[in-house]
């Protein structure tokens, strides 16, 4: 499953097969939020290079 997180809106039709119930599903979650889209390089990943913090 983890190829399905951080997936635009627009593909959930294709992981859930029907696209009516991936636009329901967006419209109730998104109904009364803010997205924010964010960009650039991931604070996730690790740097190349770097050495890894202290435990």
């Amino acid at each position: 499953m983890d190829s399905a997180l951080n997936t635009a809106f627009s593909d959930w039709g294709n992981i859930l097969y029907n696209t009516t119930i991936a636009t329901a599903i967006v419209d109730r979650l998104a109904e009364n939020s803010e997205i924010f889209l964010l960009g650039g390089e991931s604070l996730r990943k690790p740097k190349s290079g770097s050495s890894s913090p202290a435990q």
